[in-house]
């Protein structure tokens, strides 16, 4: 398990009010978090600010004109 993983692992069992007792845990506590993203029940974090990103486009174009449609 990389560093990342376990960051997000610790994040996810925190989110979640799970507690974290020793190596079986954590383990367990991956396997969940793996399996609901792979059903697209909990979302990544890049998904999330790819989310953001779309929705963060300016609709006006420089010198104030409105895009239509």
């Amino acid at each position: 398990m990389s560093q990342w993983e376990l960051r997000a692992t610790k994040r996810f069992a925190k989110q979640n009010k799970v507690v974290l007792n020793n190596e079986r845990d954590i383990m367990n506590t991956f396997r969940l978090m793996r399996r609901l993203v792979e059903e697209e029940k909990v979302q990544t974090k890049s998904v999330r600010s790819e989310a953001v990103k779309q929705a963060s486009v300016p609709d006006t174009f420089p010198g104030g004109l409105r895009k239509v449609g």
